[in-house]
């Protein structure tokens, strides 16, 4: 499976051969004190709930997904 079977590369303004990892959600908090992330992309609705995986793309920029 690649990157762009999953998400709209356009969309997020990402190269097809960009690096790609799963991040656990539960680390976030201390990730974002490391200051892990050079750009964080969640859902905008406050109450929606976040998968508990992301997508960290070339080791900087995580894509949170909302869960169904």
């Amino acid at each position: 499976m690649r990157l762009n079977d999953i998400l709209k590369l356009q969309d997020y303004n990402l190269d097809s051969n960009s690096t790609v990892e799963i991040f656990d959600m539960d680390d976030f908090s201390d990730a974002v004190k490391a200051r892990k992330f050079k750009k964080i992309i969640i859902p905008q609705d406050e109450s929606t709930e976040i998968y508990p995986y992301a997508f960290l793309i070339n080791s900087s920029i995580l894509i949170a997904m909302e869960a169904d």
